[in-house]
């Protein structure tokens, strides 16, 4: 099925000396990183990448990491620049941490996705064309935008801008990744304070029924979107997921939910139209409510937002993020960066 894949396998970086300790229980970590995304450039590489690996690695101790990068010809160089670059300052002796990197063909991942799933989960879910309509009567008007007149019609554009096909990709992990049985997938523009032996820990939170975990997200978005219709509900955040894939691959229930006719009926169950435009993330966060016994949620330290749409709106209270009370584990940039790496160490307390 994956013909044209290409995987420049297990590029090691080692220490003979531990690795034999280690080589039973990997921690397996997977993430996206393509070059014709323009949100990824070799300034953001640089920056999110060696960030989120320097605090990974700086917390880490005694483990095998094996990272999945799912990315493409063009972009490969800088992602093994700025991976090479980490590993030579943050592992050694000390920490006894042992990285393998396997990269993955995204683009050969995502043609091999059934092309009706995947325009549909791009049409559902997709940010193209995508309005908000707050009309007279709409509940939403009084909570996130009382100064408007009540008379005028809100129109609010596509919250999301996700288009490309690697956007709506994570569904089927359990598929494209099938020489594994769990892993962890995150975003490069995470900040962690805690080692990876604690993440890959969270999957005792799993339940035997449960096939993956993730955090509640803490954003307005989902509550602004589901407001209207009923109780606002909170979604999931994809910025740390945890999928069990051997599970996913057996569960009958949830590729059920993969094919076409259920994606129409899950994006229609809570809203009346398919307003969605956080891509995958907004299917994950739908099976939440219609299969909560499939998804286990993290505690919010896993994945606590630094952004916050707040100070756009005049109601900032209503748009605020969810606080979460616990101590940041992991720290969710959206897209933002350092300006230097002087700061990622700073901010690592090193």
């Amino acid at each position: 099925m994956l013909s044209n894949l290409f995987l420049w396998l297990f590029t090691l970086v080692r220490l003979n000396y531990c690795l034999d300790v280690w080589k039973d229980t990997p921690v397996n970590i997977a993430m996206i990183c393509k070059g014709s995304n323009k949100k990824v450039s070799r300034e953001y590489v640089d920056t999110n990448l060696k960030r989120m690996l320097t605090s990974l690695l700086y917390h880490s101790e005694h483990v095998l990491i094996i990272l999945h990068v799912l990315t493409d010809d063009d972009t490969k160089p800088w992602v093994d620049s700025a991976i090479s670059n980490v590993v030579d300052r943050h592992i050694n002796e000390e920490n006894n941490v042992t990285l393998r990197t396997e990269y993955l063909d995204v683009d050969a991942l995502t043609s091999s996705i059934p092309n009706d799933s995947m325009e549909t989960m791009k049409t559902l879910f997709g940010s193209v064309n995508k309005t908000i309509v707050v009309g007279e009567s709409d509940p939403r008007r009084k909570i996130y935008f009382p100064d408007i007149e009540p008379d005028v019609v809100i129109h609010i554009p596509s919250i999301g801008s996700h288009s490309l096909d690697l956007f709506f990709m994570a569904p089927f992990y359990h598929r494209l990744l099938n020489h594994l049985d769990q892993v962890i997938v995150v975003d490069m523009d995470l900040e962690f304070s805690v080692g990876v032996s604690e993440l890959q820990g969270l999957f005792s939170h799993l339940g035997q029924d449960q096939i993956m975990g993730l955090v509640s997200d803490q954003s307005s978005y989902y509550p602004l979107m589901t407001s209207g219709y009923g109780l606002p509900r909170q979604g999931v955040s994809a910025g740390v997921m945890l999928l069990q894939l051997d599970k996913m691959r057996k569960s009958e229930e949830y590729n059920e939910e993969l094919t076409p006719s259920s994606m129409i009926r899950l994006s229609s169950r809570f809203i009346p139209r398919p307003e969605w435009s956080l891509a995958s993330q907004d299917w994950f966060s739908l099976i939440s409510w219609a299969k909560p016994h499939l998804v286990a949620l993290l505690p919010c330290q896993y994945n606590v937002h630094s952004c916050s749409s707040a100070g756009s709106f005049s109601n900032a209270e209503a748009f605020s993020n969810i606080p979460c009370s616990e101590e940041t584990a992991v720290l969710h940039h959206c897209g933002e960066k350092f300006s230097s790496q002087d700061d990622v160490r700073a901010r690592c307390g090193f």
